[in-house]
């Protein structure tokens, strides 16, 4: 038999992994007829589902054919084969036992019911058939032998069909008694549960309707019961039995609605022609007519009773199924009921079918699971159809079943969203819940969410009829659905669909005004969309231009509101090219809208949360926006406003500002806010520039020290955006008031102990921070803002931070960082600092002095290492001391950040030809190979990857000249030139950058040339990401960790080294080739970084 089926199916994935499911159900039943332990169960509903639509003809031949086989089996002693022939004769002798018994009298039979029954009548008829008394009960069940005879006549193949029915009527009258619970013990304890399931594989609908009904009240007597049913593998049966019923219920209800419109339009043509031939011009009729309900039931059709009797087998089928959704939700999904359900629920024309599965869907929507299963079927949209067909009963089951989907997004308004922002597991679970019920959602879906959420706000203004949508549906559906929307639009269709409903748009539009997270979420999602951004601008621009012009208190809250929408929506949501051209060309819609003038006025209010949205969508404006945009806010009085605004640096953004990407960089308040807008702004022309300087440098002198600060922090921002605003910031006269914000407040000599008002206020240290960093930014290029610094005293302020050992470690490193320009261009500056004692102070700094070492450095750390340098380089009475606190830091390093930092300086040093002088005078060269492996195995002394490329860089920097003239010193006692690359020769640089070469090539794993950090104990991330590509040329924008800077450090201090005789032959004789030749190796796997291979390549050729 299964062969037979086999061979009239397509040969595909589907029918391979049902023989193969099948063979092994087989082994298995075959393995449990070994060890006796069968009970049948599986191998006879098998054999019942594929025997149930044979005619009597085949099933007596089936019969015979298997009788043969039982003899000859049971005659070769084949006991498994024999065993299993006889199920199949059993069941096959049941099923034409069944089919002589019913089909002969099935006319009978049916006339026996006259009329249609209803759902209602088939699933609870079986109070007014039973008997009402417990003797009545006992009489029946005694009548068929008690329930072990009741259970015997349902699986005997020799009962005939009226005895099955008083069995299956007996027991259902035992079940309603008061002795419910033993009966429903006995029945499942008998294996009854599984004769019954035989009888759904019967064609007589009678007693599958039977078999129905008494599952139906056992599972209501005894709910236990349910999981006796899903062993005996009751669901599939079940989905079987629905499945193949609800065939040709689908068919015939596409059938009669294709009828009903025929028949509609028929009648329409002919009461047209009627009134025309009248002289009547013809009524536009509302609603339908009387032709469907004639069409619709038609009682004299042949062959209707029994396709009532097939609908009430899905009704009583799909109620079972009802039942057992609430225990075995995830068995139910398994076994694939949420997708027949949804078929019977998109049923043509609505109808019971379609109100019953919408019924039980609502009932097996607590699993989640079962919602996606359900989305993903298109279930909204069936329920859509369902709601709109007119009838108060099925509505309601619509509804019903919508509310019951929308109830998991409904609970994310009632989490508290702090829970959710500290990763509480439940939170977590309902998100990725919602997000996966929205990936499900299809565009039509999403376009029933709409109509659903247009339906139910009218319903709450009481603006459509109660049985479209009910008050009370609406407060349940409305929560959720607008929960779930944003995470429903995550395709393109799915934004165009929100885009085309006009209705719903301009309802976002009004939930948004009113303050609705979630419909400013949904309208931000579709905006992403870069097609979309500018619709939804448009559409937002309309909003704020009718909520602004109206003026009041409630109206601003409003507009406020649409602002932080319309700012959100104006973010790109990446860095690449397409989309900040697209969020630009949002901005300029802003701007020609004219909604420049009514965000300027939402900034200026005094409520806190408008002045927020309003700073929000004029910072997305500048940044975002094109010269021109930045142009009309500066010609609108932008510029004043956001001046204004860099006070607010302790406000924190609103929280739906902080939504990803945040509306500026850290920190998060509305000063930064400002000074970014304002620094935008100073890039569109050379006026706007100078007013923004003026107006902020105004600030600098004010008594508040966080209103400074604010002004400082904003100036920052511009030099960073435009540093030609530094010049008229100069020429304002910034630096005597920027000093004058630098010096340290002085202690009161009277007590010996420390009082709470000799503690440092918060508020003056951030203000000297951030004024040298503005020092700092001033100064590094030089110019008349160094003249101008040293002139108003920076360099003796500067040196006390430096100096300060209680001083924050951070403020010690950037004060020595902007001491770094004032040393290199100013000779005052250095006779003034030396004159102080600085180069003790910052020789104490460069050890690692004030906790600096303890710490991750900052990000001026190299810097200040700069300013070391160039006081040694070019102070002469310096320069001794400088070089004998190096050479120690380098050959006894205290730390390891001690011997980074001596070689930081030392490179510094070299990279000019007054500190090359200086390196060389002092023989601080040797010294310089300390960091290298080859020289020493103290860790202190072999250096991290930043320390070696800085030795490294150093040693290419001191080869570039070919002689050095030196006066007299220690090197050169009676002075004269010197040649470089022949000391550092002498001094063993060759072997040494061999032996990093080599150690890099055996010790490092093959992937530490791309997944390499920086350690706690070297220099920023930034700062060793820069000197990477400052040592790779570039390296094409990608960052370069330490080690790789090292390597390519050291293969370019070899080629330069190579550039002369003496190099050439050193590295021969170091068996340099063979190391450059295994770097070139390297460089072709992308072991090593390009620039390395390149480096190796060039001195590889030199030496060859």
């Amino acid at each position: 038999m299964l062969s037979a089926q086999l061979n009239t199916s397509t040969v595909n994935f589907e029918t391979l992994r049902r023989l193969h499911s099948v063979r092994m159900q087989l082994q298995e039943e075959a393995e449990r007829v070994r060890l006796d332990t069968s009970d049948d169960g599986a191998f006879v509903s098998h054999i019942h589902r594929l025997a149930a639509r044979c005619s009597p003809q085949q099933l007596a031949a089936d019969v015979a054919f298997l009788e043969w086989r039982c003899s000859e089996a049971e005659a070769e002693q084949q006991l498994v084969s024999a065993h299993f022939l006889q199920l199949m004769l059993t069941v096959v002798q049941t099923l034409a036992a069944s089919r002589d018994g019913a089909e002969p009298g099935y006319a009978t039979e049916a006339g026996a019911h006259p009329g249609r029954s209803t759902s209602g009548q088939a699933s609870s008829s079986s109070a007014a058939a039973s008997p009402s008394s417990s003797g009545q009960q006992h009489v029946a069940l005694a009548g068929v032998g008690g329930v072990a005879g009741a259970v015997a006549q349902l699986q005997s193949a020799s009962a005939s069909p009226a005895d099955r029915a008083a069995a299956l009527e007996a027991l259902c009258a035992a079940l309603e008694g008061p002795e419910r619970s033993q009966v429903a013990k006995a029945l499942t304890a008998d294996g009854g549960v599984s004769g019954v399931l035989r009888l759904l594989a019967i064609r007589a609908t009678d007693q599958r309707r039977g078999a129905l009904r008494l599952l139906t009240v056992l599972l209501a007597a005894e709910p236990g019961s349910g999981g006796e049913l899903v062993a005996a593998r009751g669901v599939p049966v079940l989905v079987h039995l629905l499945n193949t019923c609800l065939e040709g219920a689908m068919q015939r209800a596409a059938a009669d609605a294709a009828a009903r419109r025929r028949a509609e339009a028929t009648a329409a043509a002919a009461e047209v022609v009627a009134l025309s031939s009248a002289g009547r011009s013809p009524a536009r009729r509302k609603g339908p007519g009387g032709v469907a309900a004639a069409v619709h039931d038609e009682p004299g059709r042949p062959g209707r009773e029994e396709e009532d009797d097939e609908e009430d087998v899905c009704l009583l089928a799909a109620a079972l199924l009802r039942q057992l959704s609430l225990s075995h939700a995830a068995e139910l999904v398994a076994a694939g009921v949420v997708k027949t359900l949804c078929r019977m629920a998109g049923t043509a024309g609505g109808g019971r079918l379609a109100s019953a599965a919408a019924t039980a869907l609502s009932d097996l929507a607590c699993d989640g699971s079962a919602v996606v299963q359900m989305l993903q079927e298109r279930l909204l949209v069936s329920l859509s159809d369902l709601r709109l067909s007119g009838r108060s009963s099925e509505c309601a089951a619509a509804l019903a079943c919508a509310a019951a989907i929308l109830q998991h997004p409904a609970r994310l308004a009632d989490t508290p969203r702090r829970h959710q922002q500290q990763g509480s597991q439940d939170g977590a679970l309902l998100q990725q819940l919602c997000g996966e019920m929205g990936r499900a959602c299809d565009a039509a879906s999403v376009s029933a969410l709409l109509d659903l959420a247009v339906e139910s706000a009218a319903a709450g203004a009481g603006d459509t009829p109660a049985a479209s949508c009910p008050a009370s549906a609406s407060a349940s559906i409305a929560p959720g659905l607008w929960q779930l929307l944003p995470f429903c639009v995550h395709s393109a269709e799915g934004r165009a669909a929100v885009l085309r409903h006009n209705e719903a748009l301009r309802l976002l539009l009004a939930r948004v005004a009113d303050g609705d997270a979630a419909a400013a979420a949904t309208l931000r999602r579709v905006g992403n969309d870069d097609g979309a951004k500018t619709a939804v601008v448009r559409q937002l621009s309309k909003a704020l231009t009718a909520a602004s012009g109206r003026g009041g208190g409630a109206n601003c809250s409003r507009a406020a509101a649409v602002a932080l929408c319309l700012a959100d929506v104006l973010r790109p949501a990446s860095r690449d090219r397409s989309t900040l051209r697209w969020s630009a060309e949002a901005c300029g819609e802003v701007e020609q809208c004219g909604l420049i003038p009514p965000l300027l006025s939402i900034a200026a209010s005094p409520e806190a949360a408008c002045r927020a949205a309003g700073l929000a969508a004029l910072h997305a404006l500048a940044v975002y926006g094109s010269q021109a945009v930045r142009t009309a806010l500066g010609a609108a009085g932008g510029v004043v406003c956001l001046v204004d605004a860099v006070k607010l640096v302790g406000v924190g953004l609103p929280e739906g500002a902080l939504q990803q990407p945040p509306i500026c960089a850290e920190p998060h308040t509305l000063g930064q806010a400002a000074a970014e807008a304002l620094a935008a702004i100073a890039t569109a022309s050379d006026a706007l520039r100078q007013d923004v300087a003026v107006q902020l440098a105004a600030f600098l002198g004010s008594s508040s020290p966080h209103l400074a600060a604010s002004a400082c922090q904003a100036l920052l921002a511009l030099l960073e955006a435009a540093p030609a605003a530094g010049a008229p910031l100069v020429a304002q006269g910034v630096m005597p008031a920027l000093v004058a914000r630098l010096a340290p407040k002085p202690l009161k000599p009277s007590s010996p102990y420390k009082t709470a008002a000799d503690a440092p206020d918060a508020g003056q240290e951030v203000l000297q921070q951030r004024a040298v960093r503005l020092l700092w930014a001033l100064c590094r290029g030089g110019g008349a803002a160094v003249d101008a610094a040293v002139a108003a005293g920076a360099p003796a302020v500067l040196l006390l931070h430096v100096a300060a050992a209680a001083a924050p470690p951070p403020l010690r490193v950037e004060a020595a960082a902007a001491l770094g320009p004032l040393l290199k261009k100013s000779a005052a500056a250095r006779e003034a600092v030396a004159d102080l004692g600085g180069l003790a102070a910052m020789i104490q700094l460069t050890r690692g002095g004030g906790g600096v070492a303890a710490a991750e450095p900052p990000p001026l750390w190299e810097e200040a290492m700069g300013a070391l340098a160039a006081l040694a380089a070019l102070h002469g009475p310096s320069r001794g001391d400088a070089a004998r606190a190096l050479r120690q830091m380098l050959l006894r390093p205290g730390t390891a950040r001690e011997a980074a930092a001596a070689a930081v300086v030392v490179e510094r040093l070299s990279s000019a030809a007054a500190g090359r002088e200086a390196v060389l005078a002092d023989e601080l060269s040797e010294p310089l190979l300390a960091p290298l492996p080859a020289q020493s195995n103290d860790p202190r002394c072999a250096g991290d990857g930043r320390t070696k490329a800085a030795a490294a860089n150093a040693i290419c920097h001191l080869v570039v000249p070919q002689s050095v003239t030196l006066p007299p010193c220690a090197a050169l006692p009676a002075g004269g030139a010197i040649r470089p690359r022949l000391v550092l020769i002498r001094a063993g640089a060759v072997p040494a950058l061999l032996a990093l070469l080599r150690d890099a090539a055996t010790d490092a794993p093959a992937a530490s040339a791309s997944a390499s950090v920086c350690s706690a104990a070297s220099p920023s991330k930034a700062s060793c990401a820069a000197a990477g590509a400052a040592a790779t040329g570039g390296g094409g924008g990608a960052q370069t960790s330490p080690d790789d800077a090292a390597i390519v450090a050291a293969v370019e201090a070899l080629e330069s080294l190579a550039g002369g005789a003496e190099g050439v032959q050193a590295i021969r004789n170091a068996g340099g080739v063979e190391v450059l030749k295994a770097t070139v190796a390297r460089g072709k796997r992308r072991l090593v970084p390009a620039a390395a291979a390149k480096a190796a390549s060039a001195a590889l050729l030199q030496c060859v």
